[in-house]
């Protein structure tokens, strides 16, 4: 029994670090792929390009908001942005955002994302690539690398069009 209980007290902060690990990936990634939507500054001013971050926790979503803003301070590459937390509400009323990274959330929160990001033609990232197939356009794992997944159909349906250096590192799904 004492064996089994160090094994977990061992164990469990491994679990845990990977999900960091994972999200702490995916806000050093976001903002580089949104930089390679070649839509974004012809869709947008180039000072008004907004990253959204959509959560049922409005806390969290904040502090992954002000994680990729103090990270990126306000620039990747030539692209200016501000990431701010949103909720689904404020995604369903807003036309200003360029591109939204949909956080660990229910799945009804989720779907109905995906959907206003279609009907708005604004590129969706999830979290959890398990969501991927829910209609978002992109997800990022950790595999022995990082791999980015991007789904084929809502790329081709949402007529999104990315630099060609993304599509050539990119597993797809259908």
């Amino acid at each position: 029994m004492f064996r089994l209980l160090l094994l977990t007290f061992w164990f469990v902060p491994f679990l845990f670090a990977e999900n960091t690990l994972l999200l702490d990936t995916q806000i050093r990634m976001i903002p580089k792929i949104m930089a390679l939507n070649t839509d974004i500054l012809r869709r947008s001013s180039s000072s008004d390009i907004i990253l959204g971050v959509i959560s049922d926790q409005k806390g969290f979503s904040s502090a992954v908001a002000n994680k990729i803003n103090n990270y990126y301070k306000g620039q990747v590459g030539n692209l200016k942005f501000t990431t701010e937390a949103i909720t689904l509400s404020e995604f369903l009323a807003r036309r200003d955002l360029s591109f939204v990274y949909l956080l660990d959330a229910s799945q009804s929160t989720i779907v109905q994302a995906i959907t206003i990001s279609k009907e708005k033609k604004v590129p969706s990232f999830v979290y959890n690539i398990g969501d991927l197939p829910l209609g978002a356009l992109g997800s990022i794992s950790i595999e022995r690398s990082t791999i980015i997944t991007l789904n084929k159909n809502v790329l081709t349906s949402g007529n999104y069009h990315f630099n060609d250096a993304l599509y050539q590192m990119a597993r797809w799904i259908e």
